[in-house]
């Protein structure tokens, strides 16, 4: 991935954070240090502070300056701050504790897709699905990512909760650092979980839906 001058800033503290060369509490260097440590102009450095302070990473005041912030007020609900780590256990650990979460949603979701979607969004659903089922093992990582976030887009779009619609994304930048695992090994069991859920939504059928979310989430959990 590609990253802006203020992202790479961003991901530089976010990352001696985890570390541990930052601390809770610590105070960043002012806005002019900044600029001579990054080599960046004041706009990218302001920037930079800003999606630091946007995500709970940091909080600025006046004549208090700027200072770290705890891990747990992060918000990790956001997309682009995921793709910022790059600590190996901590992505593993967010991984989990989403993983976590959707155990708790997925059969609302899927379930709510069952009784909401509508005949375009079943024509939406079955394009996104082929398109998925055509995937080979010797498909890049991307084209899977891709694939699998705008099937699961689809699903928690029509199960028309707003909580729910901005997961997807979220879920979709966790695949990025664990999606390889899948195409080495696991693609025709993938393939056969997405195939149950999609099958579910089109007949309408709930009766085995606690069967399709166990092996949905046994399959997520062992990736």
């Amino acid at each position: 991935m590609k990253y802006t001058v203020q992202l790479k800033i961003a991901k530089d503290f976010i990352n001696k954070i985890i570390a541990g060369e930052l601390s809770e509490g610590d105070t960043l260097p002012s806005e002019m240090e900044l600029v001579s440590i990054y080599k960046a102009s004041r706009p990218t450095v302001r920037e930079a502070i800003k999606i630091l302070s946007t995500r709970n990473i940091i909080l600025s005041k006046q004549r208090a300056g700027t200072k770290v912030l705890p891990i747990s007020q992060w918000n990790l609900l956001d997309p682009v701050m995921i793709t910022l780590v790059d600590d190996e256990h901590k992505i593993k650990e967010i991984t989990s504790d989403f993983a976590r979460m959707r155990s708790l949603i997925e059969k609302d979701v899927i379930s709510s897709a069952i009784d909401n979607i509508n005949e375009q969004g079943k024509r939406d659903l079955t394009e996104a699905f082929n398109n998925l089922i055509s995937l080979e093992p010797t498909s890049n990582s991307e084209e899977l990512v891709n694939a699998d976030y705008e099937f699961h887009r689809i699903i928690y779009e029509n199960s028309k909760n707003h909580a729910y619609s901005s997961l997807p994304q979220i879920f979709k930048a966790l695949w990025l650092n664990e999606i390889d695992m899948i195409l080495e090994n696991k693609l025709a069991f993938y393939i056969e979980d997405h195939t149950k859920i999609y099958n579910a939504i089109m007949t309408g059928d709930k009766s085995n839906l606690n069967e399709i979310i166990s092996y949905h989430l046994d399959l997520l959990k062992n990736i």
